[in-house]
């Protein structure tokens, strides 16, 4: 759904089956209870496990339309602000902040019986997406933050998400849902195979995502499960995968078409039009030779615009790159994936000039892999 701001205050978005309302105003969405709830946050407001909880929210922390102010000594006294300016004031509260906009908001619910859950769910992923794993930015000592490379600008991108269960969950069984609401999300953005920035792996979410998971404590049904083997897991599952996915589309319009694209698919092993260009540049004669030549960079950007969701070179480009993700993976050998590559790329190419297959021995299998796959870019962008 898109919001919309109509200058009359707090608008309803939606009523959960146990009477917890949503609700929307200016950069701001929140959830006020009917009743005592138990609550799991990541903020840094009342974070944690806590009874006492009055509402959750998620508030756009823009300034404007660039930047995220912190007009206040700590970013939990922010947070505190936020809160009063969307209304809420009965304390204790816990919230988040994002740069993406609330507007753009997916909310999603599913029900089995007397169980619902209900994900809302805001997200920015295009600046900072990310896998777990990947090499740190900064790193903390003692309450102070030092870079670790200070070249490196960490850029905003945040998916936020509020989860609601009407049952009642234990402490522990509602960790664990947090534990299948991260799963949920990272499937959702491997689906749409979305590359990490700061690897050449899919990414599992942005560095500054968040989550809060409400459940209700005054239900008389407990439910002692939320793993995905459960049906309180799979509804979770549904509910935040779709929820993740409307949101990245609202947002930044991430969605299958968009991805359909080699520049996508090849962006996080830094197969670009740049590099691209940069491949024929560098082994100009070699390209002449086949009958293959571009004057200027705009001609080669032209081609490159044109053919990048051909639909055999989406395909080719995709299966490429798995098998090269699977070779750094330890789950295939080098020997397989330069033979299986090279007829990949004969079959869907149809290729069969054995300079574009040549590799240097001396150079890393990986690079010389990629340098390959822009030859055969280049030479199907630039056929007759």
């Amino acid at each position: 759904m898109i919001l919309k701001d109509n200058g009359t205050g707090k608008q309803l978005v939606y009523t959960c089956k146990n009477g917890d309302k949503l609700y929307y105003q200016k950069r701001g969405i929140w959830i006020e209870f009917a009743d005592r709830r138990r609550v799991l946050s990541t903020s840094v407001l009342n974070g944690g496990l806590r009874e006492d909880i009055k509402g959750v929210f998620n508030f756009n922390c823009l300034a404007d339309q660039y930047a995220c102010d912190l007009t206040e000594d700590t970013y939990e006294q922010e947070l505190q602000k936020n809160a009063k300016q969307i209304g809420l004031m009965k304390e204790p509260v816990t919230g988040l902040s994002t740069a993406a906009w609330v507007e753009f908001l997916s909310v999603q619910t599913e029900a089995f019986e007397e169980l619902e859950v209900t994900a809302a769910v805001t997200g920015g992923i295009d600046k900072n997406a990310v896998r777990a794993g990947d090499l740190a930015s900064y790193y903390e000592w003692d309450g102070e933050y030092h870079m670790i490379n200070p070249a490196e600008k960490i850029t905003k991108g945040t998916i936020n998400i509020l989860l609601e269960i009407n049952q009642n969950l234990a402490p522990g069984v509602l960790t664990r849902a947090l534990v299948t609401c991260t799963e949920a999300k990272a499937a959702a953005i491997e689906e749409l195979m979305i590359g990490s920035l700061y690897s050449e792996d899919f990414a599992t979410g942005s560095g500054t995502d968040g989550t809060i998971l409400i459940c209700d404590s005054t239900s008389v049904h407990a439910l002692t499960d939320a793993g995905e083997h459960s049906k309180l897991g799979e509804l979770i599952g549904n509910v935040v995968k779709k929820a993740v996915k409307e949101a990245l589309y609202l947002q930044a319009g991430v969605c299958a078409p968009r991805q359909h694209k080699i520049s996508e698919r090849g962006k996080r092993y830094g197969i670009t039009f740049g590099s691209v260009w940069d491949c024929y540049v560098r082994q100009k004669e070699k390209f002449q030779e086949m009958g293959i030549q571009f004057a200027f960079s705009e001609e080669l950007e032209k081609q490159f615009q044109y053919k990048e969701t051909n639909s055999t070179l989406v395909v080719w480009m995709s299966l490429y790159l798995y098998m090269l993700d699977q070779y750094r993976w330890d789950m295939l050998k080098w020997g397989e994936i330069v033979r299986e590559t090279k007829q990949l790329t004969k079959g869907m190419l149809g290729i069969e000039d054995s300079w574009i297959f040549e590799l240097n021995e001396e150079k890393e299998i990986k690079e010389e892999m990629l340098e390959r796959a822009k030859r055969a870019v280049v030479w199907f962008i630039g056929r007759d």
